[in-house]
């Protein structure tokens, strides 16, 4: 059989469908389709059925030849896809699945291809219809296919306005006419319709342009009897005309003009008023072809069959009052003017504003838009790019008469970093007419309506005011049956501002920018960790109570309460303070608080003997007394052991401490202090292992004078707390310190109160 020598397309990532196509088509025409899509089975030796060795070998032959066929047709970049598969079959399912996967993701592109699916200007009715079946049938190949209805629809929806009148038609259809097939052949001779019309009209141009052009070549024999030149007879000859003036000598001089709302062209006929006189006069419009009109004071000029516009005889001038179709605007001059398409240069210039083209046009900073004029461009998708919402203008006024009038409600959070409590969030309660605000730290927003009916009852009692109106967000924690409860039972209207505008509750929503941005700069002046930040949120607050606002001559706390508030008690945020003792616990001016100790060891790290390494810190009051790291006197066997040498060696020494303030300090100063001397360790094992007075395997062999430990905390002269590794602050002298560490270990110790943190 003869095969041609044809040149497809390679296979691009753009172009698989139509690639799809012709590569079955050229594969058709070597026979080697069948074996592509499996229907053509491997032929099994059988003499007895007539298949040979001959008929295996041209098998073979033309499987290698749909295989060599579909992978010189693909661009290199793609080939990797079937490199290394000799099986046509598998090559072919293996660029389908990667071109056109069966997913999710494939059916929305291919249904978005539908429904965008327009028929192009100048483009044929049936290969837009073609366009909309192979889209039908891509659908249909993954188990979405369109029904026949959405398919007339589609092909009807995009159509030039021109097939308006027969589409109003086909959507009277009945049911049973209402066919794509049928639709299709109907546009299809309206579209052939149109396009003779089309052709009739300018034949008639044509027509008329030639008779035009046969009279003139006639004029030119023609001898004039008073002036003896050609192309004229003697009645209307110029030096004749130049002796008797005519009215329309006016006329004749009158500029071509163009205007917005109006648009006029000049009469230049002998005798404009003379209704008996035909006169005929060339009229170029900009953008069609030209055309022919008469001196029966009416002009109607056309395009492809339909009317544009009609001109009217006025006072010697054409006035035009534009009939505009399709949005088109209709551009004319009696001399042919050209002016610059203001759209397509917006378009050109990357959509940028008219009023600023206009204003490079003016300053002549570019060569190239001579002629341009500034219109009022109507671009849609500049409408959809550009939107912007309309700015919020701020309110100077107060909207409230009276406190309590109208509450401002925002929950603020989550944040990362909890609260000293395991705060997350803080509800901000602001009263409209004083501007006076209450901060609550939440753990959950399911607190909000709990700390919302305690604010509501201290505010009410406070004051002798009801609470009459609360405005607050759409959040879960407002819009709720609780909250909708009680507002009906106490007559409170709840307003809620619109979806995603949070500019409606402006007031908490402004507030909760300046409380945190004094927050953090609260935490970092103090130098406290970010876990004060509900204490620094409560600050900041009980101090903006006691400023004057803009456009206030009062405090929101005299404004709410009614008094002048005072300021001399404020002190630094983060400052020291200093809690006083009651008397009846005073003893000594000198006496000392609690006694606190910190042990730890790091198991075999002595690289000789592998003996572990020893560390304890002890504290009297919040002064350490006690820091030092020390070789242990016996090998230990595990980590267990290791801690439990040091954690003996720490209450070693803090017995020898209360012996020494035995000796040195008054008795009853030692019994002032009712807190035990607490030894904390960062290993659970050896907490256990003091408290439980049984042995295993692993500790038989510890020596008997290491239970000294035991018998102390048995007799409860000692308390043992567990204390996480990152919080010992022993750790720092068997391990090599990092600087965060080295950093910490000095801010605690040397800096803070060391009641203060986790080991307290």
């Amino acid at each position: 059989m003869a095969t041609f020598n044809v040149q497809i397309e390679k296979l691009d990532a753009n172009n698989y469908s139509n690639w799809a196509a012709d590569i079955k088509y050229l594969l058709l025409d070597k026979d080697c389709w069948s074996i592509v899509t499996g229907t053509e089975e491997i032929p099994v030796l059988d003499p007895d059925k007539g298949i040979t060795h001959r008929d295996l070998k041209e098998y073979r032959l033309r499987a290698s030849t749909a295989i060599s066929t579909i992978y010189l047709n693909i661009s290199p970049e793609f080939r990797k896809i079937i490199e290394g598969t000799e099986n046509a079959r598998v090559a072919w399912d293996s660029l389908k699945k990667f071109f056109e996967p069966d997913n999710r993701s494939r059916h929305m592109q291919l249904f978005s291809e539908f429904l965008a699916c327009k028929i192009l200007p100048g483009e044929n009715i049936s290969l837009f219809a073609v366009k909309l079946l192979r889209l039908q049938e891509k659908l249909k190949g993954i188990n979405h296919p369109i029904d026949e209805d959405y398919m007339c629809f589609q092909l009807l929806r995009y159509l030039p306005s021109r097939y308006d009148s027969i589409v109003q038609s086909i959507l009277r259809w009945s049911d049973d006419k209402f066919k794509f097939n049928e639709i299709q052949l109907e546009l299809v001779a309206e579209e052939s319709r149109l396009q003779v019309r089309a052709s009739d009209n300018n034949d008639e141009h044509i027509e008329a342009h030639s008779i035009s052009s046969y009279r003139k070549s006639c004029r030119k024999s023609l001898v004039c009897f008073h002036c003896n030149r050609s192309g004229h007879f003697r009645n209307k000859c110029p030096e004749l005309q130049k002796k008797v003036p005519s009215v329309s000598s006016g006329f004749d001089r009158i500029p071509s003009t163009s205007q917005d709302c109006g648009r006029s062209l000049p009469d230049t006929s002998p005798n404009p008023s003379s209704n008996n006189q035909r006169w005929r006069r060339r009229t170029k419009i900009q953008n069609t072809n030209p055309s022919s009109h008469g001196g029966k004071g009416e002009l109607r000029v056309k395009e492809n069959g339909q009317l544009l516009f009609k001109a009217f005889l006025r006072d010697g001038l054409y006035v035009v009052n534009p009939n505009i179709l399709n949005q088109k605007r209709v551009g004319f001059s009696a001399n042919s003017v050209q002016k610059l398409d203001a759209r397509l240069w917006h378009s050109r210039l990357a959509h940028i504003g008219s009023h600023t083209i206009q204003n490079t046009v003016k300053n002549k900073g570019v060569r190239g838009l001579k002629g341009y004029v500034d219109s009022n461009l109507n671009c849609e998708v500049c409408k959809l790019y550009k939107h912007r919402r309309t700015s919020f203008k701020a309110t100077n006024f107060v909207r409230s008469k009276a406190p309590n009038d109208l509450i401002f409600m925002d929950t603020w959070g989550p944040i990362k970093v909890t609260g000293r409590n395991g705060e997350r969030y803080y509800l901000s309660i602001i009263d409209d007419f004083s501007k006076k605000t209450s901060v609550y730290p939440l753990r959950e927003k399911s607190e909000v309506f709990r700390v919302f009916k305690n604010h509501v009852s201290r505010a009410e009692r406070f004051i002798g005011r009801k609470v009459k109106c609360i405005r607050t967000d759409n959040g879960s924690e407002f819009a709720n049956d609780n909250f909708k409860t009680f507002c009906a039972d106490n007559g409170i209207k709840h307003e809620f501002t619109n979806i995603y505008t949070p500019e409606q509750n402006g007031v908490a929503e402004r507030y909760n920018q300046t409380a945190l941005d004094c927050s953090r700069c609260m935490l970092a002046d103090g130098g406290l960790d970010n876990k004060f930040w509900p204490d620094a949120v409560l600050c900041f607050t009980y101090v903006w109570n006691r400023i004057c606002h803009k456009n206030q001559v009062k405090t929101p706390f005299e404004l709410f309460g009614g008094y002048k508030p005072s300021v001399r008690h404020l002190k630094a945020f983060g400052a020291t303070a200093y809690v006083g003792l009651p008397r009846q616990l005073r003893s000594s001016k000198l006496g000392p608080k609690a006694k606190k100790a910190f042990s730890d060891s790091d198991f075999a790290a002595c690289r000789d003997d592998r003996v572990s390494m020893g560390g304890q810190i002890i504290f009297i009051g919040q002064a350490p007394i006690v820091w030092r790291t020390f070789k242990e006197k016996c090998i230990s066997l595990s980590t267990m052991e290791a801690e439990f040498i040091a954690l003996t060696e720490a209450a070693k020494e803090m017995t020898w401490f209360d012996r020494i303030l035995g000796e040195c300090c008054d008795r009853k100063i030692i019994e002032v202090i009712k807190e035990k001397p607490t030894l904390y360790v960062d290993n659970l094992a050896a907490i256990d292992f003091v408290k439980s007075p049984v042995e295993n395997h692993r500790s038989r062999h510890i020596d008997v004078k290491l239970f000294f430990i035991r018998d102390l905390v048995y007799k409860e002269l000692f308390e043992l707390k567990y204390v996480k590794s990152k919080d010992n602050l022993s750790d720092i002298f068997t391990k090599a310190p990092t600087k965060h560490d080295l950093e910490k270990f000095v801010d605690v110790v040397f800096k803070k109160n060391v009641n203060d943190t986790v080991y307290s």
